[in-house]
C-alpha cells in the first residue's frame, strides 16, 4: 500500500479529511524517528497521542481516532508480507 492509499484508506475509515490524516501520518512518521522504541507497541498510548498532537497541532480525540487506524492498517500490511510474525 503506497502513501496516498494508505491515507485515502485512514479517511475512508476515521471520516476526517484527507489533510488532517495526512498531517497526523506524517507527524506518526516523525514520532518514529524521534521516539525509536516506541512505535512497536501495540497500541495507541498517551504518550504517542500527546506527542503527534503537539507536532501537528489538531486535538487529542482526532489524532488517537486516526492513530488506531493507521497502526491497525501497517500493523495488518506488515503481517501480511512477513508470514512468521503473529
Amino acid at each position: 500500500m503506497n502513501y496516498k492509499d494508505l491515507v485515502n484508506e485512514v479517511k475512508k475509515q476515521t471520516g476526517e479529511k484527507y489533510e488532517v490524516c495526512s498531517d497526523i501520518v506524517n507527524g506518526y512518521e516523525k514520532y518514529c524517528e524521534d521516539e525509536i522504541k516506541r512505535p512497536f507497541k501495540k497500541e495507541v498510548d498517551e504518550h504517542m497521542i500527546e506527542w503527534v498532537s503537539s507536532y501537528t497541532k489538531h486535538d487529542n480525540q482526532t489524532v488517537s481516532s486516526v492513530l488506531t487506524v493507521l497502526i491497525t492498517l501497517v500493523r495488518k500490511e506488515v503481517k501480511s508480507k512477513i508470514p512468521f510474525m503473529k
